[in-house]
């Protein structure tokens, strides 16, 4: 009965539509300040950072590697090797959305990496406790202001968190990057601002699911929808074009939803 309570949560979360990104992320709040997700969060973050400073130190797990695919991982392998291919050498990387570096914890199975991430002040904070050791920001503007150019940007399911998702694409365009790589998008011909259910006990293994076993591990987060063609408008002003776009539905969610990955190279 339970598992039919919580399907029925989902759904109605599904086809329910929020006229601003402030009133439904007021619903979240209100709704979160009973989930145990804060501390899954930072036993996830102290995992990442221990997985980390094993492979940076030259101690690859290769079978890791073969069986660590994930959304976000094949399209950044994706792009490091077709970047590596243009320009012959590795790309220094920003990551938007990053969280603890998962994605580079990945890739550093296989190439040594410049990475680094912008994220939330939240998340930004508990990356310098755990002292994961990646390059962290708290904005796009912080990151201009600090390093300015860069290779690759990437990104893999956070622009639709965002408060103005269209804005950070604005911002996002305008970084001086060779290479632009977004994924899984939630796009829309109609775009709606819903809210989404996210477990994130799912980054957990085994182990650190027993440990959190009496805590909710589920959070709520506005998902607002972005109408495709402002990407691509934004693309072509700013001397990007695309050479990738690829099916990709893992993000998506609300009314006539779809995803595509999308890979933009720099004129």
């Amino acid at each position: 009965m339970k598992n039919l309570s919580a399907l029925f949560f989902r759904i109605n979360l599904r086809d329910k539509y929020y006229p601003s990104y402030e009133s439904a992320i007021n619903y979240c709040d209100k709704k979160n300040r009973a989930s145990g997700a804060k501390l899954v969060m930072q036993h996830i973050a102290e995992i990442t950072a221990r997985d980390m400073s094993f492979n940076f130190k030259g101690n690859y797990n290769y079978f890791s590697a073969l069986t660590g695919y994930s959304y976000f991982s094949l399209p950044l392998l994706e792009s490091i090797l077709i970047y590596k291919k243009k320009y012959n050498h590795l790309p220094k990387i920003v990551d938007f959305g990053g969280t603890f570096g998962q994605a580079a914890l990945y890739a550093s199975q296989f190439f040594k990496l410049d990475y680094s991430v912008i994220e939330t002040l939240e998340t930004v904070s508990l990356a310098e406790l755990n002292q994961i050791p990646l390059k962290y920001y708290k904005s796009i503007e912080e990151f201009n202001i600090s390093v300015g150019e860069i290779d690759l940007f990437f990104s893999s399911g956070a622009i639709q968190y965002t408060s103005n998702p269209n804005e950070v694409l604005e911002d996002i365009f305008a970084i001086p990057a060779k290479m632009i790589t977004l994924c899984r998008n939630n796009f829309s011909i109609s775009p709606y601002i819903t809210v989404q259910q996210y477990n994130v006990e799912s980054a957990l293994d085994s182990d650190a699911k027993a440990k959190f076993i009496t805590h909710d591990k589920n959070c709520l987060v506005p998902n607002t929808q972005i109408a495709e063609d402002i990407i691509h408008n934004l693309a072509e002003i700013n001397s990007y074009y695309l050479f990738g776009r690829v099916v990709e539905n893992s993000s998506i969610i609300g009314k006539n939803a779809y995803g595509k990955n999308l890979y933009f190279m720099k004129r």
